[in-house]
């Protein structure tokens, strides 16, 4: 692990010299290696970033409605089995580690995907309601993830398998912005908050907006669609027939997410000014502002993150140098991070190296690398890379 790390290192500058280009890394809760649910494991990952010179750990603390934090709203569980087990709070130890080494610590929450858990004590406190619906009025409560749903004789799928609440349900918004006051108010010493999957889910193959029902197309909870109807005097169903009504309909989704992003910042800035507020964004500008109604390009000229984490993942190195490009032109207000998908890289580590240095020549403020978990897999790739970035 120290080879990897220390690899990435000499893009800064001599090696074991801390850099200071800032450079993050995403650590999964429940990846292969469950790096928080053990205590040598989690110590091992810190130590290894910080004589690297790792400066940001993204650490995944909140996912499908479990919590490896202390929390009364939700899942607790994977804290609770932690504290029984081996007497250590997950993120105060990486934070207390952390922070004597140097690292910034940014607690990685999945917001509005549950992943494959329907059950759990914020999806029971906001009732089947909070999921949220397709363009036919079908719950993905009803979905059948084993296989595509079929349409019309056609095969199509979710993005993101799995279930989603309803970002513009109220109710939904209201409780996710507790659990996030909730844990700032528990971990005063974090840096930052780091949000995924502050989206709408999409169907595949992608459609541009809710005018083009044959796709699929998300966000009909039966709240949300009330509170557009009571608010615009439309049902949002008639947006497949009027297109005047799929661009109200299109733009009101759009804002339901500005507006929840707007809101938790003030609320966060309330709590403790200087946290740095981050988002994982998709890497496709104009799919996440038609499909998944996510306009973080609009986020970023506004200033609502402090960083925009484009997921940057392709083997195409052109390409990926493209996305980076159009990425840091877009930055507005906020800094601008690319991230690189080292998973795609097990057997070719030069070509991660190659993208990285791509990034910060195009400009990008930072690079965050995907996963920790994934740059365990092959112990010849953590090697490989090191004598590469020495030549």
């Amino acid at each position: 692990m120290a080879l990897l790390f220390g690899a990435v290192i000499l893009l800064a500058g001599r090696p074991g010299v801390a850099a200071s280009y800032p450079y993050g890394i995403w650590v999964e809760a429940e990846g292969p290696n469950q790096t928080l649910d053990d205590l040598g494991r989690l110590e091992a990952m810190i130590v290894a970033a910080a004589n690297a010179g790792i400066t940001n750990l993204y650490l995944q603390v909140y996912r499908g409605g479990r919590s490896w934090y202390a929390s009364d709203l939700a899942d607790d569980d994977p804290y609770r089995r932690a504290v029984a087990r081996q007497r250590y709070d997950p993120l105060q130890f990486a934070l207390g580690l952390a922070h004597s080494k140097g690292l910034r610590v940014h607690a990685w929450m999945n917001l509005f995907n549950l992943g494959n858990r329907r059950e759990g004590p914020v999806q029971a406190g906001l009732g089947p309601a909070a999921f949220t619906r397709d363009n036919r009025g079908r719950s993905l409560l009803d979905y059948d993830f084993s296989r595509p749903p079929g349409d019309e004789g056609k095969s199509l799928m979710l993005d993101t398998p799995g279930y989603w609440l309803d970002p513009g349900d109220s109710q939904v918004q209201a409780a996710l912005t507790a659990l996030i006051e909730e844990l700032v108010s528990r971990y005063p010493g974090l840096d930052g908050v780091h949000f995924d999957y502050i989206r709408y889910p999409y169907g595949i193959p992608t459609v541009p907006g809710s005018r083009y029902s044959n796709g699929l197309d998300f966000g009909y909870g039966e709240r949300s669609v009330a509170r557009f109807q009571a608010e615009t005097g439309f049902s949002a169903f008639a947006a497949k027939d009027d297109p005047s009504v799929a661009q109200r309909w299109d733009e009101w989704r759009r804002e339901q997410l500005g507006r929840f992003l707007r809101h938790v910042r003030v609320q966060l800035r309330r709590l403790k000014r200087d946290l740095t507020l981050s988002a994982a964004l998709l890497a496709w500008p104009d799919r996440a502002y038609l499909s998944a109604y996510q306009d973080w390009r609009h986020w970023l000229e506004e200033g609502l993150l402090d960083q925009g984490i484009v997921m940057n993942y392709t083997r195409d190195g052109r390409l990926a140098r493209y996305i980076s490009r159009q990425a840091v032109g877009f930055r507005g207000r906020s800094k601008l991070f690319v991230g690189l998908g080292a998973y795609a890289f097990l057997d070719q580590p030069d070509l991660l190296v190659r993208q990285i240095r791509d990034a910060r020549q195009e400009g990008a403020d930072g690079v965050v690398l995907f996963s920790y978990d994934n740059l365990l897999k092959r112990e010849s790739l953590l090697q490989r890379l090191g004598v590469f970035l020495k030549r």
